[in-house]
């Protein structure tokens, strides 16, 4: 090889030799070195040679080592070299030495770094085990790795029970499927899953709520998901109940507000909206105090802050302003008491009691009228035992007189006056719903036209009647003397409301179904029961009445006329009462007045009434028995008796009758029984009675109504009843109408 070629193909690179040949021609070039003695030459073709060396060698550090190595034993041959030689000798051994040097300083850093890498994987292990969420990893379905919290929250022994099973077995069943779905998506699209709320199952079976998210990422080239879970079941209980205690107050039918320690509503149910006229949205910051018709700061405001405040309860009524009207509340305000024991809030809740007020006003008014009905009517019932003796002793004075006779006169004005002291006694009777009634069918549209001309008559001419009368109405049971009493007393005060200006009257008349709710906005007795019936309805076009008439309108001896007046409207109350019926009224200052009264429909047609016999000369027979506590009528009822022709005898008791009649009941023909007495009433004398005798004919003589004084004896064999006072005439009548008492 010559020297041309040499350098002919060593400049370009010396792309041709191979790495088995380096060394012969480097210890040629060097020979050549030497014999030419070209420093730049020499240090050209090392260099080159070098470069090419580590170019190739597969490891060009072990290799500068082994020549570092060479140089070192065989220094005496470097020596001899001239003197470039031997400076680019030590130029490469200083080269190697300092690689040398670089290597410590690598091996050192990548201790280092391995030593701060080991210090970061346990402080992650720490954070890991630490963190008091639950963390685990999973491959596929599978946990491979999961910390304490994540074994806790399980319920497992320790994390060998979790690691190595499938994520879905501690999924519940109930939404397995899904959550599988949603593991596979995310997998597959390599996002991160949203945070939601899912059921979870613990090694014990036991079920619980949880916050569960998933991150994928790449472990060892393979896809995971990196799980974050927290129990959450107490919050889920929480919101459950918060949820069914906010529906149930939602739904409450009473109103309820939560309002702050200012007074502005934070929160309201919609009966609260309703009462209002407003949306629960729009209540929101209102002031409480100016919905309930106050103001901040006044007395009201004042007094239930001050109370709520101390951690007081407040209860009262208020009246609110609402769309419909003014209404009554009673209002319960508590407070509501933070962590600390201070008072932030506070809790309205309201109870409408205005239609509750309207009825315990009117019951109230019912009773009272019921108190004075039970006065009135005792006083009646007294007043006509008085009025027996004296209707009585005149009336037989008067018979036994020649016709002529100045004391007759007297007499005669002494019965008169008793028959209106009879009558005022029976208006007292038909007020406290206790007056005579003789019932039977009666059509309601029927009577109203057989007094139309009746009613005609009564009114002024610048009045009209109009009527609206039903057809085929029901019948009623009824007294028909009793219910035009009624009517009139209705017609003749629509047409004294009306006064001296044209207007009209109607009448009207139908039948409708009642429940308790409308009953119980009428005037009536307590004991009536909701059920069909017929209606009469008088209105007119007059003044109508104020709020405080209405509540007196059905007073004793209560009017608006002239002194002297006043038991008309009592008694159309006490008749209505005393048939088992209703009065609803309607009424406003200047807009008229409406009076609906309402009848029980008939259920059964009471038996035909025995007709009076008329005969001209009668005579009793036999011994009549008068069992009565006041003497003054005993002795009367006697006198007539004897002056028919009967004998008597007298008790002044039920037990005292019951054995006269035990000693003559041979003799005795009929019995004359008062109501009310001392040691033994008469129910308890009629009992005895029947026990002595199946067969006694007993007539009942009382200051009260027949309906209501013989309803207790129903079904028992009672044989009449005479209501005082009683004339001669109606004694004789009565005793006329049995059988097997007279002669002729």
């Amino acid at each position: 090889m010559n020297k041309g070629a040499v350098v002919r193909k060593h400049i370009p690179g010396f792309e041709f030799f191979e790495s088995s040949c380096v060394a012969t021609i480097s210890r040629t070039l060097v020979e050549n070195s030497l014999r030419m003695r070209s420093m730049a030459f020499l240090s050209q073709i090392r260099m080159s040679l070098l470069l090419e060396t580590l170019r190739e060698h597969d490891e060009p550090l072990s290799y500068m080592r082994q020549i570092n190595d060479s140089m070192a034993t065989g220094i005496d041959d470097w020596l001899t070299l001239p003197t470039e030689i031997s400076g680019e000798a030590r130029e490469l051994q200083q080269m190697m030495l300092a690689m040398e040097r670089r290597r410590e300083e690598l091996r050192a850093f990548l201790e280092n770094q391995t030593q701060n890498l080991r210090r970061s994987e346990a402080r992650f292990q720490q954070l890991f085990e630490l963190i008091p969420d639950a963390v685990g990893i999973h491959h596929g379905d599978v946990w491979d790795l999961v910390n304490p919290a994540m074994v806790s929250v399980f319920g497992a022994a320790s994390a060998e029970d979790l690691v190595g099973t499938s994520v879905l077995d501690r999924v519940h069943p109930d939404t397995r499927e899904k959550v599988a779905h949603r593991i596979r998506g995310a997998a597959a699209a390599g996002m991160a899953a949203p945070l939601m709320a899912e059921r979870f199952v613990r090694v014990d079976g036991s079920t619980f709520w949880g916050d569960v998210r998933g991150q994928p990422f790449v472990q060892d080239g393979q896809p995971s998901v990196l799980v974050t879970m927290r129990d959450i079941t107490v919050r889920i209980e929480a919101e459950r109940e918060n949820r069914q205690l906010r529906q149930a107050v939602d739904q409450s039918s009473e109103p309820m507000m939560v309002v702050d320690i200012h007074g502005k509503v934070e929160i309201a149910n919609r009966a609260a909206g309703d009462l209002y006229g407003l949306s629960p949205r729009q209540l929101s910051g209102r002031d409480a105090a100016e919905l309930s018709s106050a103001q901040c700061g006044d007395d009201l405001y004042r007094e239930v802050t001050a109370r709520v405040q101390n951690g007081e309860v407040w209860q009262g009524e208020i009246k609110v302003d609402t769309p419909c009207g003014q209404r009554i509340l009673s209002r319960r305000v508590s407070p509501v008491f933070d962590e600390y024991g201070g008072v932030d809030r506070q809790i309205c809740v309201d109870r409408d009691i205005t239609d509750e007020r309207c009825q315990q006003q009117q019951l109230e008014h019912i009773q009272r009228l019921e108190g004075l009905g039970v006065l009135a009517g005792g006083i009646a019932h007294d007043f006509n035992n008085i009025l027996t003796a004296i209707m009585g002793n005149a009336a037989l004075g008067r018979m036994k007189l020649e016709d002529g006779h100045p004391v007759s006169m007297h007499l005669t004005r002494i019965e008169e006056s008793s028959h209106r002291a009879a009558d005022l006694c029976r208006q007292m009777l038909d007020y406290s719903g206790k007056g005579r009634f003789v019932v039977r069918p009666v059509n309601l549209s029927r009577m109203v036209e057989e007094i139309t001309k009746l009613l005609e008559v009564s009114i002024t001419r610048n009045v009209v009647l109009k009527f609206h009368l039903a057809e085929d109405l029901p019948v009623m049971e009824a007294d028909g003397s009793q219910l035009q009493q009624v009517i009139m007393n209705l017609v003749i005060n629509a047409s004294e409301a009306i006064g001296e200006k044209s207007g009209v009257i109607s009448l009207s008349t139908g039948m409708m179904q009642t429940d308790q709710a409308y009953l119980q906005r009428a005037y009536t007795a307590n004991e009536i029961e909701p059920g069909r019936f017929v209606f009469l309805e008088v209105a007119d076009t007059g003044c109508g009445m104020s709020e405080a008439t209405q509540k007196k309108l059905f007073d004793p001896f209560f009017t608006t006329k002239f002194t002297g007046r006043g038991l008309g409207m009592s008694a159309v109350l006490g008749i209505v009462r005393g048939h088992h019926g209703a009065i609803r009224v309607y009424s406003e200052k200047g807009q008229g007045t409406t009076f609906k009264v309402l009848l029980p429909v008939s259920k059964t047609t009471p038996p035909e009434q025995v007709k009076n016999e008329t005969r001209g000369d009668w005579r009793g027979a036999g011994t009549v028995l008068v069992v009565d506590d006041e003497e003054t009528i005993r002795e009367m009822a006697a006198m007539m008796l004897e002056d028919m022709g009967f004998d008597t005898l007298t008790a002044e008791d039920g037990m005292q009758g019951v054995e006269i009649y035990r000693t003559h009941q041979d003799d005795i023909v009929v019995v004359l029984l008062d109501m009310t007495m001392p040691k033994l009433d008469g129910k308890g004398c009629f009992r005895e009675l029947r026990r002595i005798n199946g067969d006694v004919r007993v007539v009942l003589s009382s200051g009260y109504n027949e309906q209501d004084a013989t309803n207790r004896f129903a079904g028992q064999g009672l044989a009449g009843f005479i209501q005082k006072p009683y004339t001669p005439e109606a004694l004789r009548a009565k005793m006329r109408e049995l059988r097997g008492v007279c002669r002729r």
